[in-house]
């Protein structure tokens, strides 16, 4: 059984049922935490829909939290949000510009990422 998350009319991550519904139950508290929308929408197929405006302004405040985050516990635990989200960004047509600080250790872990979303990048 799946999860997918869907744009556009087409899958973007086609993720297993219980790992797509812990990115999602992660991404909605992270939201909630932040003061945004995620911009994940459930929808009839037992998955989501992605919406990519809400989804890039919730992306984009995670990882603005992230690299504000002093705290090696609060980095951690937004980082697991944050890296698929990252590919899922990606997938929708969104982009999001790192620091220089966090653009080697990010894009190794997206790339890592990338190779198990269960959707070609």
């Amino acid at each position: 059984m799946s999860h997918p998350f869907d744009f556009d009319g087409r899958t973007v991550w086609d993720a297993g049922s219980s790992s797509g519904r812990l990115y999602e139950d992660m991404a909605r508290a992270a939201a909630e935490s932040i003061g945004l929308a995620s911009g994940l929408v459930a929808n009839d197929q037992g998955g989501c829909d992605v919406d990519a405006v809400v989804f890039q302004r919730f992306v984009t405040g995670l990882y603005d939290l992230y690299a504000r985050a002093g705290n090696p516990v609060l980095s951690g635990m937004l980082r697991a949000v944050l890296v698929p989200s990252l590919v899922l960004l990606e997938r929708t047509g969104g982009r999001l510009a790192l620091r220089p600080a966090d653009e080697e250790a990010l894009q190794a872990d997206r790339a890592t990422a990338v190779r198990s979303m269960g959707v070609e990048d």
